[in-house]
């Protein structure tokens, strides 16, 4: 069985390899899907560095890592969401199981596109989309927050597979199906802030 991962993450990529500022090392995936999944395939954000200093490897055996365009970005907007929703067409068609990491607007496409293909889904949520956006300072992002919340509150509302990082909060915020399995689990880990991020974003 084959096993689709979609999140917004940026990996950074030297020589072949991807690693992570944050919590999406390769062991996560061999732990927490390889014991059940022949083969996990992420698609996410990636970036090019010249070296990878103290950064996580993500990638390894059994563990690919597939590009996704940015759709953040105002100028190419509309063509960088046609390619992901391709790129993610045709990776959910080739899995058995999807899991869509929220928040994150590539797997929201996900979501929707495993839904419309009839695709297994598991939902994990991880953060509050509303709290990240209209914390961020910016007039845009408190415009974005309240519109985004409500997108993503209608996707997961859907899911009939959902993993909180929270006991109450989120479930309340972001609840799922009337009748889904839904357990609550403090070692999905919450990314933390970058340096790098942060650097880049400057």
């Amino acid at each position: 069985m084959q096993l689709l991962f979609v999140h917004s993450h940026i990996f950074m990529k030297c020589n072949q390899n991807y690693y992570t500022t944050g919590q999406l090392p390769y062991e996560l995936f061999e732990t927490r899907y390889l014991n059940n999944f022949e083969q996990v395939t992420v698609c996410s954000r990636t970036t090019n560095v010249k070296n990878q200093g103290n950064l996580n490897q993500s990638n390894g055996k059994n563990v690919v890592i597939k590009s996704l365009p940015n759709v953040s970005i105002i100028k190419g907007r509309l063509k960088a969401l046609k390619t992901t929703k391709e790129i993610l067409k045709k990776e959910i068609k080739k899995v058995d199981v999807v899991v869509a990491r929220m928040p994150s607007r590539h797997a929201y496409y996900a979501m929707k596109i495993a839904k419309e293909i009839k695709k297994p889904l598991v939902v994990e949520v991880v953060g509050d989309v509303f709290e990240s956006l209209w914390n961020h300072g910016s007039v845009f992002g408190k415009i974005l927050g309240p519109i985004s919340a409500k997108k993503y509150k209608k996707e997961i509302k859907t899911s009939k597979y959902t993993i909180y990082v929270t006991k109450k909060h989120l479930q309340k915020e972001y609840p799922s199906a009337r009748n889904a399995y839904t357990i609550n689990a403090s070692n999905v880990e919450l990314e933390p802030s970058s340096k790098f991020i942060l650097k880049r974003r400057q």
